[in-house]
């Protein structure tokens, strides 16, 4: 981010729009990152006066602005497309990266000035017909650094070769007959930027042995009085090779100095060697001013190293720590013309002393170390301090594994009473039992130290030095810290911290540094989660960070109550409450049921798989007062789960092909599906056992769980669905299938014969009670009344049809095809049947999702041979303002690949189609359809608003870029909330002007 006078100039990754293709309901998918101008002269209302796109990734901390311009690096990788994912590359695309210059003289009309290619491509892959030899080269990634007035980029690369002598033993070659190696190779690329009209051009480019790490393992020197340039490089060798049945495998550290005065002639002048083998270099830093770089190596003693460049064509080790246990990863230069270094990393030692003792590895702190770098021939440690936790365990900071951008974590400051150092660390705390949490709880803080060289008496070993003074943590509310500001406050005069997080910022007085006070909390990015409506009101599920399915959320979850109705970011709640880990809440009536794993019991026999889950019920009969009313035990498998719950139509609204139904609902509670898989180790035989689970929240205060069991077998797993009977809905229908028999095809394979049913389910007494058994044509998807009195069903099925082998294929395959049926229950010899009234075949497709509006059916597919992360076809090169061109051709069709939407009458009694057109996207997902709008889901991007209100003429309105993953949304009127995690709680009205505009 650049400022000049009321304009911010900002770069930003991972924008995306989409504009619609000659008023079609096709989209063009623009994935870039951009150059941004920003009007801030009235800070309360800040304007975009224009945005210019660039292809690529941007990395941080390598653009640059001389006078009116900006220069920055974009890179490429091989998985990068800006494109709909069909589009791309059917092999790998080249990767690459480029550095453009921006004139941004005129806020209001950014121009492009130039661009350069740093690099494209480079892959090799040879391979000897005959298995004698081959040969690849493969790209690793691209570390990228930049001063004033050049960047240096460096490709990293993977080198293989393997060759044979030819002689085999019986038939297979032997360890013997051949030989191996790989090694990793350099490209470092010096583009000058020092232009202040934009102009870029290539000054040099060379090889070299080994790769650069991160940024601050190169820099560039220029001598003034020789007028000479020299490029600097710390480059690791990670290689292995073998022959005649022994292999050897190491790791060498190389520091190498290259004058580049001409940058027509680049030459290598030395190198040095540093480090033991198989260890790699942690953190580094260059001190140009006295001609000296260190290096730390890290294994499970690690050496710091005093490496000298003063002689550029004879660099030596000057001196080293031995001994130091851990790491460190961020360095530091302080003290009078840089004659300390500080350090941050790892310590692995018992004591965290900085020396290995004994004992060998030891759980790893975070620790600040202060080295004595008076004297570069006797460099030495002065003292180490690690972060001090109370309670904690499993500490770890991201400054040990992003040292690309460690130094910006940490906060340093002096003033006339300290030198005040930051580290952020993050870790874990056991829990009291009795509160709203169990097993460990997630929590973020800041340690806090200050140094004071006066004090150093280097007659003294480090253990007692008083140097580095150690006041504690500073514990952050919520996320976890990335960035950490201490300053001077200008109007009080007291020290002061800021710390960042992914969701908060935390202000803090420093003037105590041993008893730091919270002065604030600014919630920057609450995570919303899920949000539920109840009447008017929005209720809102914010944490403090994301799930994962593999990780169990600790913290607390707050149900935030706003009243509905316009824009709601920065409104104000009018009623909240917390709990504890949260799993899953879910919405019945007016009451919020919040589920949660308990603990396993070793009292009960419980194992740690065979955990319970609680849930709790809130009535929100008055949503301004929540209140906590009862809780039940259920069993730890039946947390329900849907992936879009969309107000307007319930349980009912929607169906996902890409799941199955667990749960449904019924007017006196939940009913879900618990399914236990079982393995007889004796008779070697699986079993899965299967129950109806029926949670009655007939009374708040005490909602009860019940159980019936569902017929076991040794075959059948996910072979129940659940389906909401809107008809009437105090039951509900179970999906299942029975095995009639086997069969034998003509191909000699046998197969399974099953029988499907929509079984309804009564309520009887406190449980529930199967009732009439329909058979029906594949897996129950839906039921719904068309008419009063009338109950409607619709089921799915497939059938594969064998397509065999043409011309010189000598294999044939399978294609899918998916069938809709629509039936009507009807009465044969006075039992309930159901009648199929017609049948809609999808062919060789997949369908994703549907919902259904009044007797208008949407449905969404895609080819079923086509999924996620399909590739086929070329990519473009970046033109331009690095603005994609649409070139390139692609096997299959984008009318083959793209997703399709089609729409669907159902008013009488059959699918007629409506429309059915490829949307040129790929990955929608309906989420709902309200008040002719339908919104569709492109996973990982967005909400796309269409235009139904005329079936068979759709239109794209607009796209809510949701750089989230959405993961519920409701509707109020003609308000539309989108639950976006950090991005925030997304407003769109269904009243704005369009935003999609047209090629």
């Amino acid at each position: 981010m650049f400022v000049a006078g009321n304009t911010v100039y900002a770069l930003l990754s991972d924008a995306l729009y989409l504009t619609e293709v000659n008023g079609k309901l096709q989209f063009d998918r623009h994935y870039v990152s951009q150059l941004v101008a920003i009007d801030v002269s009235d800070l309360t209302n800040p304007r975009v006066l224009s945005t210019t796109d660039i292809i690529g990734e941007l990395r941080e901390g390598v653009s640059r602005k001389i006078d009116n311009t900006i220069y920055l690096v974009s890179y490429i990788s091989q998985s990068y497309y800006w494109g709909w994912g069909y589009e791309a590359a059917s092999n790998p695309q080249p990767e690459q990266a480029w550095v453009y210059s921006f004139d941004v003289s005129n806020p209001q009309a950014l121009k492009q000035v130039g661009q350069l290619q740093i690099f494209q491509g480079g892959s090799v892959q040879v391979n000897d017909p005959n298995g004698l030899y081959s040969y690849s080269k493969t790209f690793s990634d691209v570390t990228i650094s930049a001063t004033s007035n050049a960047l240096m980029v460096d490709e990293n690369w993977w080198v293989y070769g393997y060759s044979s002598n030819g002689s085999t033993n019986n038939g297979y070659y032997n360890c013997g007959s051949y030989s191996y190696s790989s090694q990793q190779q350099s490209v470092v690329s010096i583009i000058d930027v020092s232009d202040p009209k934009g102009n870029i051009s290539l000054y040099t480019r060379f090889e070299a042995a080994g790769q650069i790490g991160d940024q601050f393992k190169m820099t560039y020197v220029f001598d003034p009085t020789k007028q000479t340039g020299t490029f600097y490089g710390i480059f690791a060798r990670q290689g292995w090779s073998g022959s005649n049945c022994m292999g050897s495998e190491y790791t060498q550290n190389t520091l190498e100095s290259w004058d580049i005065t001409d940058g027509s002639n680049p030459v290598m002048q030395a190198s040095l060697d540093f480090g033991g083998q198989n260890e790699t270099v942690a953190g580094s830093v260059f001190d140009v001013t006295r001609s000296v770089v260190y290096a730390v190596t890290s294994q499970a003693v690690d050496p710091l190293y005093a490496l000298s460049f003063a002689d550029p064509k004879n660099p030596k080790v000057l001196s080293a720590v031995n001994g130091l246990s851990g790491s460190m990863d961020v360095f530091q230069l302080i003290g009078d013309n840089n004659t300390f270094l500080l350090g941050i990393g790892q310590d692995t030692s018992s004591t965290c002393t900085g020396l290995q003792g004994n004992s060998g590895n030891e759980p790893t702190n975070i620790a600040v170390s202060i080295i004595d770098v008076r004297d570069l021939t006797k460099i030495r440690l002065v003292q180490r301090q690690c972060v001090a936790v109370q309670n904690a365990e499993w500490v770890g900071s991201d400054i040990t594994w992003n040292l690309d951008q460690a130094h910006k974590m940490i906060g340093m400051y002096s003033d006339s009473q300290a030198n005040v150092v930051t580290v952020p660390v993050y870790y874990w705390t056991k829990s009291d039992p009795n509160d709203d949490w169990w097993w460990y709880q997630y929590k973020s803080a800041v340690g806090i130290m200050a140094w004071d060289l006066t004090k150093y008496d280097d007659t003294k070993d480090p253990t007692q030095q008083t140097v580095l003074q150690n006041y504690g943590t500073f514990i952050h509310p919520n996320g976890e810290v990335r960035r950490t500001i201490v300053f001077g406050h200008q109007a009080t005069g007291q020290r002061m911290m800021v710390n960042l997080s992914d969701t908060n910022a935390s202000i803090a007085s420093l003037q105590d540094l041993a008893n730091p006070q919270l002065q604030s909390i600014i919630e920057i990015a609450p995570y919303y989660n899920q949000i539920y409506q109840f009447g008017n009101y929005l209720v809102a599920q914010v944490q403090s960070q994301q799930d994962y399915y593999y990780n169990t959320n600790q913290d607390l979850s707050q149900f935030r109550v706003f009243v509905a109705g316009g824009d709601l970011d920065g409104a104000t709640p009018v009623a909240s409450f917390s709990v504890g880990q949260v799993q899953q809440a879910m919405k019945h009536g007016n009451q919020l049921l919040l589920f949660r794993y308990l603990p396993y019991d070793k009292s009960t026999g419980y194992n740690y798989y065979q955990q319970q889950t609680q849930v709790l019920v809130y009535d929100l009969t008055d949503p301004t007062h929540p209140r906590r009313a009862g809780s039940a035990i259920m069993p730890s498998s039946v947390i329900p789960y849907y992936p879009y719950w969309c107000g307007w139509d319930g349980y009912w609204g929607g169906y996902w092909f890409n799941g199955y139904g667990n749960w449904t609902e019924v007017e006196s509670g939940l009913v879900t599906v618990d399914e236990q898989y079982n393995y007889d180790y004796t008779t070697q035989l699986s079993t899965y056992t299967a129950s109806l689970v029926y949670l009655d929240l007939t009374n708040a205060d005490a909602p009860a769980m019940s159980q019936v069991p569902l017929p076991s077998s040794n075959t059948d797993w996910n072979a129940y669905t659940l389906v909401g009977d809107p008809v009437d809905p105090t039951g509900f229908y179970l999906g299942l299938r029975e095995v009639v028999g086997q069969r034998t095809g003509s191909y000699g394979y046998t197969f399974t014969e099953y029988k499907y049913y929509a079984q309804r389910w009564n309520q009887s007494g406190s449980s529930f009670a199967a009732a009439e058994k329909i058979n029906v044509p594949g897996p129950l998807v839906r039921t719904w009344a068309p008419t009063a009195g009338s109950r409607h069903f619709m089921t799915e099925d497939q059938s594969y049809v064998y397509v065999a082998p043409t011309g010189t294929d000598t294999y044939g395959y399978y294609t899918s095809n998916t069938r809709l049926n629509l039936l009507h229950q009807v009465s044969v010899g006075g039992q309930p049947a159901a009648e199929l009234l017609d049948s809609k075949v999808f062919s060789n497709v997949y369908l994703e999702g549907l919902t259904v509006e009044g007797n208008t059916l949407y449905v969404t597919g895609e080819q079923s041979y086509y999924g996620y992360g399909y590739y086929g076809g070329d990519i473009a090169v970046p033109s331009g303002a690095g603005v994609a061109s649409s070139g390139g051709s692609s096997t299959p069709d984008w009318e083959t690949t793209s997703d399709r939407l089609m729409i669907f009458d159902l008013s009488n009694d059959t699918f007629a189609t409506l429309y059915d057109q490829p949307t040129k996207a790929y990955n929608l997902q309906i989420m709902g359809a309200n008040q002719g709008r339908l919104f569709l889901n492109l996973s990982g991007d967005g909400i796309l608003e269409v235009d139904v209100s005329s079936p068979t003429k759709p239109t794209g309105v607009n796209f809510l870029r949701t750089l989230g993953w959405a993961s519920s949304m409701q509707a109020f009127g003609d308000d539309l909330y989108v639950a976006s995690g950090y991005f925030g709680l997304d407003h769109m009205s269904l009243t704005a002007p369009a935003n999609i505009t047209q090629n």
